[in-house]
């Protein structure tokens, strides 16, 4: 399937994936379970209505009506430290979703 080969190339390079367009925010290493250490990193609900409703099954509450966006630091021994940020629908007060440092 082109989804295997696709996360085939992203974990041989050791990369990270960035997407948006699902007008929610996510971070996840979709292929942990089976060893994997490649992250995604969707932030795509930058200031577009929200996709996900809190009628669905994977609605989650504490991110899915939260404005995303993420900030990359690429330092020169190749560590990579991403952070996501956020406020709610209501405009409250900005906060760190999620923080990852890679390698």
């Amino acid at each position: 399937m082109n989804r295997d080969l696709f996360w085939n190339v992203i974990e041989q390079y050791q990369a990270t994936y960035f997407c948006g367009h699902e007008h929610i925010f996510n971070m996840m290493q979709p292929r942990l379970a089976e060893g994997g250490t490649a992250w995604q990193i969707l932030v795509g609900s930058g200031g577009s209505p929200f996709d996900a409703s809190p009628t669905d099954a994977t609605f989650n509450p504490q991110t899915d009506r939260t404005y995303a966006w993420a900030t990359v630091k690429v330092y020169a021994g190749g560590k990579v430290r991403i952070i996501a940020y956020g406020f709610d629908d209501q405009y409250g007060p900005t906060r760190v979703l999620q923080a990852v440092t890679i390698r």
